[in-house]
């Protein structure tokens, strides 16, 4: 019994011990006289002892072996061990249970290496998920440090005749690199490809002292280093590194973990690498279709994106992996929420295009091609172009293949192009109104001008009014051409530094403010912001008078300003009639306006030169309680086109 490596006790009834064999000795470090005739109170914690007494009575009960799980037992020296153990009853000539008889084995080093194993596994998947280089070794270096003791883990890779070193744990390193045929550890086993294990790297000529190359002052020195080679395709792509300030740190068994490792990580950056040349094709591919837009057109119908394949009661039946990235959603959930997943989130304005041209698919045989709307898992809305034929029948049931396309930002680039054209419509219209139309007014002007001096107090009420009214009309066209041309013309900032206040005070001087309107200005003059501060008196007084405008019966006006996120804050807000959801979303298109007088230039002029600046305006409103506009400032403006006074 003393020979046997496990630990060997026998108990009597009351639970003492009436024979151990050495190797229990050795573990709790008492002599053999010191155990017998006591309790396993006098080995175990309390926690410890309770399990242990349970399972002692079970079998002098039940009279049948146990095997006890895993527990874990400081040894003499404190050591944490993990112990499986199994206990069986002896009994006399009579079968009665006299005595329970126990082997408790270490198992320690196995659990330790299972626990390895598991989080190699961990970090093997992780590793299937990374997306760059740089993650591969951020993980790879939390694997070694879990699986592995060192001092100093580094991930090296190879680039062309060059070492270096990527990322380091343990003692800081500077960033190392080094000729592929210098000296060294990582550069004979990138020149090998091999593993090499060194449990005493006094004895090996090629080793260097890191701390002599990367500057690790005060680091205790190197004795041990493990290092293990990345290959793709029988070349090493990078080198697995770990050193440690004790002699045979590494054994055979850490060996296989970090080659196991490395085989994982080969395959990451594999992948990776393939993913490379993929974008590279690809920006090649974007590159030639750029050259010609009809070319272009032509091989965006054709590419495909994701392909899929129905039966013609709208089941999904198969559909490729990369919808998730397009759509959100994977292909297991589209298979099993059915039609309702994909047609119940098509936008209200394409369902039924999208329901007649699949009917026509499978009764008249003809092709769906079809771009429609349609909401992804986060709630964005994208546009699709989908192509499919009928492909096959099979039990009775025809079956349609297809692909579509994410053609959103072709989408986008379509409206801005339309977005140019009106843009450069309005701009000839500008030039048209202002010159075909500045002339006659002036003319007008003088006209109406030289009538009212000439004829004095001899006008009668009604000539007086009317003249009035001419007026009123050529003030009202000048600022509409005026508004026009200020639309449609570049936009230059002349910025200088002011504050809020001031510009505040200076617009609600200009507005005529009605007494039926009680206005509140908590505006302040800091922080001092630097603006165009004209342009911008003309924004505040267009939200002013339209706040004004949206209360005929009178209300509130509050104006307030504030710094917030290093940008200056500024709001609006009314107790008008407010704006409707229609009107919300038309506010800043021109030619858009509820005045009977204008032509909806106000807000979008306002857009623009908050835009200029670099800030932002936005707009909440309810109807019947308000509406409050919301612009966003930097403090110093900086745009492309500025001139600073």
């Amino acid at each position: 019994m003393d020979s046997i490596p496990d630990c060997v006790f026998v108990k009597d009834r009351d639970l003492k011990y009436v024979f151990v064999n050495h190797a229990v000795c050795e573990f709790f470090g008492k002599p053999r006289d010191t155990i017998l005739g006591r309790t396993a109170y006098d080995l175990y914690s309390r926690k410890t002892v309770s399990d242990v007494h349970r399972t002692d009575q079970e079998v002098f009960e039940k009279a049948v072996s146990i095997d006890r799980p895993e527990i874990t037992v400081p040894d003499s020296k404190g050591v944490i061990h993990t112990l499986q153990t199994r206990k069986g009853p002896l009994k006399d000539s009579r079968g009665n249970v006299t005595h329970v008889i126990a082997i408790a084995r270490d198992v320690t080093e196995r659990v330790r290496m299972r626990e390895k194993l598991e989080a190699l596994h961990r970090y093997s998947i992780q590793l299937n998920a990374a997306k760059t280089v740089d993650e591969v070794m951020n993980q790879t270096l939390d694997a070694m440090e879990f699986t592995l003791g060192f001092d100093i883990a580094d991930f090296c890779t190879v680039d062309g005749a060059h070492i270096f070193v990527r990322g380091s744990r343990g003692i800081p390193v500077s960033p190392l690199k080094w000729p592929l045929d210098g000296p060294g550890m990582v550069a004979k086993t990138a020149s090998i490809g091999k593993t090499l294990m060194v449990s005493d790297v006094r004895k090996e000529p090629v080793f260097v002292d890191a701390r002599e190359l990367a500057s690790r002052e005060g680091a205790p020195p190197t004795l041990s280093e493990l290092t293990v080679p990345v290959l793709i395709d029988g070349k090493v792509l990078a080198i697995l590194n770990v050193e440690s300030s004790r002699l045979s740190a590494f054994t055979e068994e850490d060996q296989k973990l970090l080659e196991t490792l490395a085989v994982h990580v080969a395959s990451a950056l594999a992948r990776l690498r393939q993913v490379e040349r993929l974008e590279t094709a690809v920006e090649e591919r974007t590159r030639r279709l750029k050259e010609s837009e009809e070319k272009y057109r032509s091989l965006i119908g054709n590419i495909p994106d994701v392909t899929w394949t129905t039966d013609q009661r709208g089941n999904t039946v198969f559909i490729s992996p990369n919808v998730q990235r397009v759509y959100g959603f994977t292909p297991e959930q589209i298979y099993e929420a059915g039609e309702h997943l994909w047609l119940g989130r098509i936008h209200p304005e394409d369902v039924e295009q999208v329901k007649e041209n699949y009917e026509l698919l499978f009764t008249d045989g003809k092709v769906f091609d079809v771009e429609y709307r349609i909401q992804r898992k986060d709630g964005e809305w994208i546009w699709l172009h989908d192509r499919s034929v009928a492909t096959y029948e099979k039990d009775g049931v025809l079956y349609a293949d297809g692909v579509f396309s994410d053609v959103t930002e072709r989408k986008h680039i379509e409206e801005r192009l339309r977005q140019s054209e009106r843009l450069a419509a309005i701009g000839e219209l500008a030039a048209m109104v202002g010159h075909d139309l500045r002339n006659p007014l002036t003319g007008i002007a003088g006209a109406a001008y030289y009538v009212k001096t000439k004829s004095g107090s001899t006008l009668d009420s009604k000539a007086a009014q009317m003249l009035a009214i001419i007026e009123d009309n050529i003030e009202n066209s000048n600022r509409i051409i005026d508004d026009l041309l200020e639309y449609s013309r570049e936009l230059h900032l002349e910025v200088t530094e002011t504050d809020v206040k001031s510009i505040a005070r200076e617009a609600l001087a200009t507005v005529k403010v009605p007494e039926s309107i009680r206005l509140a200005d908590f505006t302040k003059n800091k922080p001092k912001i630097t603006i165009d501060a004209e342009k911008m008196e003309r924004v505040f007084i267009n939200l002013i008078q339209n706040a004004i405008d949206a209360m005929p019966k009178g209300g509130t006006l509050t104006i307030t300003g504030r710094k917030s996120n290093g940008n200056m804050e500024i709001d609006f807000r009314d107790t008008g009639i407010g704006v409707t959801k229609e009107g919300m979303e038309s506010l800043w298109r021109p030619f858009f306006t509820t005045k009977a007088k204008g032509m909806g230039f106000g807000l979008p002029i306002c857009k623009r030169i908050v835009e200029a600046h670099g800030g932002s305006i936005s707009v909440e409103s309810e109807v019947g309680k308000g509406t409050t506009f919301t612009i966003i400032l930097p403090i110093k403006s900086k745009p492309e086109e500025v001139k600073e006074k």
